[in-house]
């Protein structure tokens, strides 16, 4: 029996070592994937400083509404259009009723042209990371067509365009990253909603497009935009985000707004706060402490308790104990599924004892005393774990 578990165990650890992040489950409508999370924040170098940078233009059928700085380079001032520029005394930039930042143009007074040169390098970079990071967590999902999905977390990679032809949600929170590398357009049809969920942030959110992109007349979309084509944000349509294209950038009464910056601390304090809400929702509140231990058993034995702990979550985790024929009684531990922390050690004593796995999502691995002459070792309670659950070790992208 003992050399049967050990070979499945075996054979299961290959599958979950595979992995070099550990696995967590999300929904997605009726469905549920396990996968990690791959994705990394985009470096935007320099270019971070600018909402909308091309090389080749930037054209604005009046009004657009701009927040912060655009720029063009290495063409000249001559190829913003549409926006009535008025010239700072300086001569290193410009303004425009429809910019609520500077303009800046490859053949303003220096430092503006070395300055852009290096954004413009930063924004090429940005790109080429953006379209070449891995490993890709989601390949060819629903063919590019996106209307009616609920995201999680990753990279995303198709081989053709991406359509969004109805709302789309992204779910997250402030720590995740979302990653979109299109080797076609990407094109968003009127009046459809890019949708973000929980403290998810669009300024983690990046979409790479190899052949241009397109947002419908009055749509709102979410995320920066690296293209190395065309962009086309049309009339009433509002990105919050950023725009970088390779080629021109035209906006038809259009508006851009400057994404919420990533903050640590408040994350952290957001996250928190999040997870905390949805234990309460789960479990009704969530928190409990560890038994206190202490029993000596009535025939010999005497446990050293105290197993403290805090649990959120409403799943039971793992439990060790319950001696029988005067022994000594193990302290109850509890894991939920978020992971509370437990300690404590059980003690020894004689008698018949039975030991009692709960079917946690994050179990602890507990050593216990003899089951029928068959020693519980750590391996065990992992194969226990990898039967009842089988989701955990055998579902990478996989649906059920």
């Amino acid at each position: 029996m003992k050399d049967l578990i050990y070979a499945l165990v075996s054979a299961l650890t290959l599958v979950e070592a595979s992995s070099h992040q550990p696995r967590r489950f999300f929904p997605y409508g009726h469905k549920l994937f396990s996968r990690a999370n791959d994705a990394v924040v985009v470096n935007l170098g320099t270019a971070i400083n600018y909402s909308i940078l091309t090389k080749s233009g930037i054209s604005s059928v009046a009004p657009s509404q701009i927040q912060g700085n655009i720029a063009v380079s290495p063409i000249a001032s001559t190829a913003i259009t549409g926006f009535a520029l008025m010239m700072d005394a300086s001569g290193t930039f410009s303004t425009s009723t429809q910019v609520s930042g500077r303009v800046y143009a490859a053949d303003y007074t220096p430092p503006t042209p070395a300055t852009l040169t290096t954004a413009v390098n930063d924004m090429q970079a940005a790109y080429n990371q953006a379209a070449a990071e891995t490993p890709v967590d989601f390949s060819e999902f629903q063919a590019g067509a996106l209307g009616g999905a609920t995201l999680v977390p990753g990279i995303y990679k198709f081989s053709t365009g991406v359509n969004i032809a109805t709302d789309v949600t992204l779910t997250g929170t402030c720590n995740d990253v979302y990653v979109f590398q299109i080797a076609g357009a990407l094109t968003q049809a009127a009046a459809t909603n890019v949708i973000l969920t929980g403290t998810l942030l669009a300024s983690r959110i990046f979409w790479q497009t190899a052949t241009g992109a397109t947002i419908g007349a009055g749509a709102s979309f979410q995320g920066t935009i690296l293209s190395a084509a065309a962009v086309t944000i049309q009339t009433g349509a509002a990105v919050t985000g950023r725009v970088y294209g390779q080629a021109n950038v035209a906006l038809q009464q259009a508006m851009v707004r400057v994404p919420p910056a990533f903050d640590a601390a408040t994350c952290a304090a957001a996250t928190t706060t999040a997870t905390t809400a949805t234990t309460a929702t789960a479990t009704g509140g969530g928190s409990t402490t560890g038994g206190g231990g202490g029993t000596t058993g009535g025939g010999g034995g005497t446990t050293a308790g105290g197993t403290a702990g805090t649990t959120a979550g409403g799943t039971a985790g793992t439990t060790a104990g319950g001696t029988a024929g005067g022994g000594t009684t193990a302290g109850g531990v509890t894991a939920g599924p978020d992971g509370g922390t437990t300690a404590g050690a059980g003690g020894t004593g004689v008698g018949d004892t039975t030991a009692t796995f709960g079917n946690g999502p994050a179990p602890q691995l507990v050593t216990g005393p003899s089951v029928a002459g068959v020693s519980l070792e750590p391996f065990f309670l992992r194969v226990f774990v990898c039967i009842v659950s089988p989701v955990r070790v055998l579902t990478d992208d996989v649906v059920f």
